[in-house]
């Protein structure tokens, strides 16, 4: 697992427990003025960036795959041209 599915799990453990205890309160603040609905809100907005951040690493992972397969190409080329016959006389 990478840090950033780490970081997700750590801030969805929290919010969770951040619902429950806000559920469980008496008042309607919540806990320590933290609504449920607050955190409600922010969990939604952290699932957007975590879905945006998901795009953008399968954007890279595309550019990064379309350059190794460019260099490859491009690299091909080069040999194929390196075992080209030169005619010498052709270059006076």
């Amino acid at each position: 697992m990478d840090a950033s599915h780490t970081a997700e799990d750590v801030i969805e453990s929290y919010i969770i427990d951040t619902i429950q205890l806000s559920a469980s309160a008496p008042t309607d603040d919540g806990v320590d003025g933290i609504t449920r609905e607050k955190v409600v809100h922010f969990y939604q907005d952290l699932q957007n960036v975590i879905e945006e951040i998901d795009l953008i690493n399968k954007e890279v992972a595309g550019i990064t795959r379309e350059k190794g397969l460019m260099m490859c190409f491009f690299n091909s080329w080069i040999d194929l041209l390196m075992d080209v016959p030169v005619d010498k006389s052709s270059l006076s």
